[in-house]
């Protein structure tokens, strides 16, 4: 598989590398916080997403707009309220390609769901959905080590949320 670190281009197809608004030092302290001390070291890396932005036009009211993530590698989608301008750069791996149908159709079917919940029952609205264009979505890798027990974690890159991906008892 690619690295989709790795952004020297192909197909002539362009992704936005988003940038970080966690910094290299605030995702260490993160993990640190959650080893209970010790040390860390962070890594960045991006993520390949498909960014649509769906737009709901009601016939009365301001039109709605939904900013929708579709992971390129495992097709998850979700929600996003990030910035989604960055610098562009040369699409590789899985945002080499044209997105597939099912790209869309994710993004639709999402901000539909969400769209019903936030307007009454029955209420019309059109829907106008954008071309998916990559965008490489920046990831902290922290390991660390703390009070008996080393982790390599992720943590998000715009939020600080962050993931365990593997740890171990130390003695």
């Amino acid at each position: 598989m690619t690295d989709p670190n790795q952004v020297t281009g192909s197909a002539g197809l362009r992704a936005v590398r988003l940038t970080p608004s966690v910094s290299a030092a605030e995702a260490e302290e993160v993990v640190r916080r959650r080893l209970g001390g010790g040390q860390a070291s962070a890594r960045l890396v991006h993520h390949p997403f498909w960014h649509v932005r769906i737009t709901a036009q009601r016939k009365r009211g301001p039109a709605s707009v939904v900013d929708v993530f579709v992971d390129a590698m495992g097709g998850s989608s979700f929600i996003t309220h990030v910035p989604t301008d960055g610098e562009e750069v040369p699409a590789e791996g899985p945002l080499a390609e044209p997105a597939p149908e099912s790209v869309a159709k994710a993004a639709r079917d999402l901000a539909g769901a969400a769209l019903r919940k936030r307007y009454k029952l029955g209420a019309m609205f059109d829907v106008e959905t954008s071309q998916p264009r990559g965008v490489l979505k920046p990831n902290w890798i922290v390991t660390g080590q703390g009070k008996g027990i080393s982790a390599r974690m992720i943590v998000d890159g715009f939020d600080g949320s962050h993931w365990v991906i593997e740890a171990k008892k130390t003695s």
